[in-house]
């Protein structure tokens, strides 16, 4: 921090800190002498802040297992000072010790506390996912909402809610382990909703996008998604495998695209240009890859998940086993099955490995 705040050359003026791992979702209250606290009950080393009447006595450093945070609260990760070079002697003298810096800065100099409510705190394991519950996504037609404990999935598209909660409560029982657990489902104000089992590994689009993982740990987390397909493949339904990768593939690439001329305003059938050379239409590439796409008969209909991309698969390093979540549900849309092709999995997963969908999304 002082080689920080000396290479800035700022001089002697006001300067506000904010840890890497800490996310404030409030308002700011801009440059003064305070200290952003709040309680915390996880024991683990923090910096305990001791108070009277909103001034700050002394900032010191709790040890890991500390009973001490469940009296004091806790610097969350934000601080204002009005002085940097104030600042800056003040760690000097500590000897480069942060904390011990602040407490001497708060000795010379009247530091107030600043209670937040809404604090997300990523520096531990435990706060990590304690904080990631509450960052929810969710398509523009749905809406989610967790407590820890269920996640609920909300939309007025009443026949594709009914058809996740369907895929996930018929599961067969050598895939239920494979899946988020379904708790409830049903209908309330006007929007139909399910409700799963909260999960708190990590998705595997999270991994991929922000994690740095070993390549050998790559290899084990594919072995489980292996391992998953291998039992939905040898699953079969009394339908065709063909049919159903007709319908996903051509019907529905081309009903998107529809829609999406409808929003925007784009002409799917007009030529396009990337770098001078002409293209086909949006139309003509998706006709062109739909018919290079073999589609026999005679293959029998197997479970699918029918949405097998990163974001929704999630592996836990412990058990070495991944558990999906939102499932597809159907293929005609109004019938509920668990049954499809299962090269559809294959390409989505494909989507998420070679098409970085899940980097074009973050």
């Amino acid at each position: 921090m002082v080689y920080a705040l000396n290479l800035l050359g700022i001089g002697d003026g006001p300067v506000q800190i904010l840890h890497g791992d800490t996310l404030l979702d409030e308002e700011l209250p801009g440059y003064s002498d305070i200290i952003a606290i709040a309680a915390e009950l996880t024991p683990y080393s923090w910096a305990l802040v001791s108070a009277s009447e909103g001034r700050v006595l002394s900032v010191e450093t709790s040890q890991a297992g500390s009973t001490e945070t469940l009296n004091l609260p806790v610097a969350t990760g934000y601080f204002s000072f009005m002085s940097s070079t104030s600042l800056i002697r003040a760690i000097t003298l500590a000897r480069g010790d942060f904390i011990r810096g602040v407490d001497r800065y708060c000795r010379d100099r009247v530091v107030r506390t600043w209670p937040v409510s809404s604090w997300l705190d990523f520096g531990h394991v435990q706060t990590f996912y304690r904080s990631r519950r509450t960052i929810t996504t969710a398509r523009a037609f749905n809406r989610l909402s967790n407590d820890g404990v269920a996640v609920r999935k909300t939309s007025e598209d009443h026949a594709k809610i009914r058809a996740e909660s369907y895929w996930l409560g018929e599961l067969p029982p050598d895939l239920r382990v494979y899946s988020a657990r379904l708790l409830d489902a049903g209908e309330i104000g006007g929007r139909a909703y399910y409700d799963t089992e909260y999960e708190y590994t990590p998705t595997l689009s999270e991994l991929f996008v922000f994690g740095s993982i070993s390549q050998p740990v790559w290899r084990r987390i594919f072995e489980a998604c292996s391992e998953f397909l291998g039992i939905t493949s040898a699953i079969k339904g009394p339908g065709s495998a063909g049919r159903t990768l007709k319908t996903l593939v051509a019907d529905k690439t081309m009903t998107r695209l529809e829609a999406f001329a409808r929003g925007s305003g784009f002409d799917i059938d007009a030529p396009n240009r990337l770098a001078g050379a002409v293209l086909p239409s949006l139309r003509g590439i998706a006709n062109d890859m739909a018919n290079a796409i073999s589609v026999p008969s005679h293959e029998a209909e197997s479970v699918m998940h029918g949405d097998f991309c990163f974001s929704n698969i999630l592996f836990n390093f412990r058990v070495r086993r991944i558990k999906v979540i939102d499932p597809r549900g159907y293929v005609e849309p109004g019938k509920p099955s668990l049954f499809g092709d299962f090269r559809y999995d294959l390409a989505k997963f494909a989507h998420s490995i070679m098409g970085r969908y899940d980097h074009i999304v973050a």
